[in-house]
């Protein structure tokens, strides 16, 4: 009976040492709202200094990000044309001196696209919505792992990002 005891002791001991050992990361959420932006004088860019650092869950484990788990935003948007509209979202790692469209397409990488609008249609692209139209979660992970990073937005037609701002939403995997 006592050997009995002392194994299934030591087989509880072995496990409660080794459980802690497989406990290697833990998820955060940052929330970082980006505002409104800053737009051209046509309208049909806008661009978003985002710095991370200025939030503080960020600061205090920035430097445990492991990967990012989901990235989203919220948005309002409206299409103030006759025309269907569309939009599309870049990442650089540096500002582009002359944000134009072109400027964009060459320097940075597209990172969201395909948010269709109809003609004068308004409404809020939820974060869940949002993450049907990312197309690039790998440099995502690196503008998170950097903190700070460019977020430019192309519209066509005419869309109009609304006073409500860019809400974006990450997911982090944090090393323990």
């Amino acid at each position: 009976m006592r050997r009995h005891k002392a194994f299934f002791m030591g087989m509880a001991l072995l496990g409660a040492l080794c459980g802690g050992c497989f406990l290697i990361s833990a998820q955060m959420t940052i929330v970082y709202k980006a505002g409104d932006g800053f737009g051209t004088a046509d309208q049909s860019v806008y661009s978003y200094h985002v710095d991370l650092n200025d939030n503080s869950d960020y600061r205090e484990h920035n430097d445990k990000i492991k990967n990012v788990e989901a990235f989203g935003f919220d948005v309002t948007v409206a299409n103030l044309t006759g025309s269907p509209a569309n939009g599309e979202g870049y990442i650089s790692f540096s500002e582009i001196v002359s944000p134009t469209v072109a400027n964009i397409q060459a320097q940075a990488t597209r990172v969201f696209s395909g948010i269709p609008l109809e003609p004068g249609e308004t409404r809020t692209i939820t974060y869940d919505e949002s993450q049907r139209y990312i197309d690039r979660i790998d440099v995502l992970d690196e503008a998170i792992k950097q903190g700070i990073v460019w977020f430019y937005v192309i519209t066509d037609q005419g869309i109009r990002i609304s006073s409500t701002g860019l809400t974006l939403v990450m997911t982090v995997n944090l090393q323990a």
